[in-house]
């Protein structure tokens, strides 16, 4: 056989390369974010299975953008808001895909519209409460 200058990296390789270059804070962040939207679904009472219509998984979005909160019911700060929306539309896109071979795009999709504005009213919202909390600061 002769010498290649090009490796000879598996798929297996690949996939563990991958694997260990995630930051532990990276998975364990998604790990919260998840475990957040699935007590928030029971509480709610949705149940997103492989034959739930894309408009019910984008309604169940759009719930939760507007309704997520901490553990003591405070509102998060306005980029918690995005990062907590885009880590859960991610897991919830990779999810549908592996698992039950549908394809859908909560980033781009028209059906995710109303779910993407929600998110972005609520964190203009957010943003605004901050910005008028700081102003009622007087000085001396």
């Amino acid at each position: 056989m002769a010498e290649t200058r090009f490796g000879c990296a598996s798929n297996e390789d690949i996939d563990e390369i991958i694997k260990q270059s995630k930051p532990h804070n990276t998975k364990s962040n998604r790990k919260y974010i998840w475990n957040q939207f699935e007590r928030f679904c029971q509480q709610r009472n949705y149940v997103l299975t492989a034959e739930t219509p894309t408009k019910d998984i984008a309604n169940t979005l759009k719930d939760w953008s507007i309704n997520m909160r901490k553990i003591n019911g405070e509102e998060y700060k306005e980029y918690s808001l995005k990062t907590m929306w885009n880590v859960t539309a991610k897991i919830i896109h990779e999810k549908y895909f592996n698992e039950h071979q549908r394809d859908f795009n909560p980033f781009v999709d028209q059906e995710f519209n109303d779910a993407r504005q929600t998110r972005n009213a609520k964190r203009k919202n957010t943003s605004k409460h901050a910005r008028e909390k700081k102003g009622e600061c007087s000085g001396f």
